[in-house]
């Protein structure tokens, strides 16, 4: 009889207590229905109850987000939507359209790579402002019993939210893009958090070309047709092993050999999709999901891109940016080696093998961005005609010179 309780604890044990709702578009539609009328503060805390199984449209997105009641509901909407950034869209939502050709498939995939290579050089210089709104949600430290291998599971349930995301930090810098590069205007107190995340970069410069330089030595293949906001979007699968990877990310904070926390930047085999306009080779997103390590345990980056108007010309730059982190929290009042722990108990004291380990806090971070007030690197002189005033001659006369303004 203790032998069967024991068993049940460790099956229950490993399953998460507060485990979201599962639900998919479809779903939260009608939930998002059901809030129409409520105080915001009430729908906020339904949605922050969900997880969506599916992506969600900027189309649905949009109209969702206009039935809310305020901006707390609102807030909940846009960190589920960005949870679900790296999931695949509904099948009711994809177009019924036969495949392109091998060839077809092979020039497409091509043209997304000059686009990318050609558009790093030919892009002006100029300035924009970047908007990140930083959200976490933390599982606490907490201590399990788990089953002996082979019988024990392991992995998904470590990824599994328990705890609604809330907002813990924001920032609005400028970002410079001149003669190639990409520099940030730092404003003291302006940047997220930096206890637990990542800042996102590269998305003016090196990043398309880069993965698009990784996808060409890669593993490539169809997936599906999107629609985009501009037409068709043809969509590849890809898959860029370690040696060839040019990709790299930078998480806050690891355990150093001392003790003390420190950011870790690794360059890792990554996975993800490309979306291309067929008939320009114009690419409109680029999700991207590395395969890491302890301490992390997920690490991913989605890419929007869309037309904006510089100069009288239009040119295909960031809009938005998603980056979303799964990481193991590390505490220096932690023990770092849990064997020795004393919440570790002997499996021979418990029978058939069972025994206790115990798991560190996780915490998931998601960076939304949001690219606007593109401006040109450029001054235009207006002269202003006018008469000039008479000036008596026992005055010095002044150096007088157009009026002229300056603008960006």
């Amino acid at each position: 009889m203790g032998i069967r309780t024991l068993v049940a604890m460790a099956i229950l044990l490993q399953i998460p207590a507060l485990a979201a709702e599962k639900v998919t578009v479809t779903q939260l539609e009608n939930v998002v229905a059901l809030c129409q009328g409520k105080a915001d503060k009430d729908a906020a805390r339904k949605i922050d109850t969900l997880t969506l199984s599916e992506r969600i449209s900027r189309e649905r997105y949009k109209k969702l987000d206009a039935e809310l009641p305020g901006q707390r509901s609102r807030a909940a909407l846009l960190v589920l939507a960005d949870a679900a950034a790296f999931l695949d869209l509904p099948a009711s939502d994809l177009p019924v359209v036969a495949p392109p050709s091998i060839d077809k498939q092979r020039k497409i995939v091509i043209s997304a790579v000059n686009f990318a290579s050609e558009t790093t050089h030919k892009m002006p210089d100029f300035f924009a402002t970047r908007d990140t709104t930083q959200f976490q949600s933390t599982r606490p430290a907490r201590k399990i019993m788990v089953l002996p291998a082979p019988t024990r599971t392991v992995g998904r349930t470590e990824l599994e939210r328990t705890e609604p995301f809330r907002q813990v930090g924001e920032s609005r810098v400028t970002v410079h893009y001149r003669d190639g590069k990409e520099v940030v205007e730092k404003q003291p107190g302006k940047e997220v958090s930096p206890e637990f995340g990542v800042t996102s970069r590269g998305e003016f410069g090196e990043l398309l070309p880069s993965a698009t330089s990784d996808l060409a030595q890669s593993k490539i293949a169809w997936s599906h047709w999107e629609q985009g906001e501009t037409g068709l979007l043809a969509v590849f699968q890809f898959d860029v092993p370690k040696d060839k990877a040019h990709y790299q990310w930078t998480y806050c904070c690891g355990l150093a050999s001392d003790g003390k926390p420190q950011p870790v930047s690794e360059r890792e085999a990554y996975h993800g999709e490309i979306a291309i306009n067929p008939k320009t080779g114009v690419v409109f997103r680029l999700k991207v999901k590395t395969e890491p390590s302890e301490p992390i345990l997920e690490a991913s980056e989605v890419v929007e891109f869309g037309p904006v108007e510089l100069g009288g010309r239009t040119y295909i730059l960031p809009v938005r940016n998603i980056v979303l982190y799964t990481a193991r929290r590390y505490d220096a009042k932690m023990p770092v080696d849990l064997s020795e722990s004393e919440d570790q108990a002997s499996p021979d004291s418990l029978g058939s093998g069972l025994h206790f380990e115990f798991l560190r806090p996780v915490s998931t971070a998601i960076n939304h961005t949001e690219f606007e007030n593109y401006h040109l690197f450029r001054a235009d002189v207006r002269i202003v005609p006018g008469e000039p005033e008479e000036i008596p001659d026992t005055k010095p006369a002044p150096n007088l010179k157009p009026d002229s303004q300056a603008q960006p």
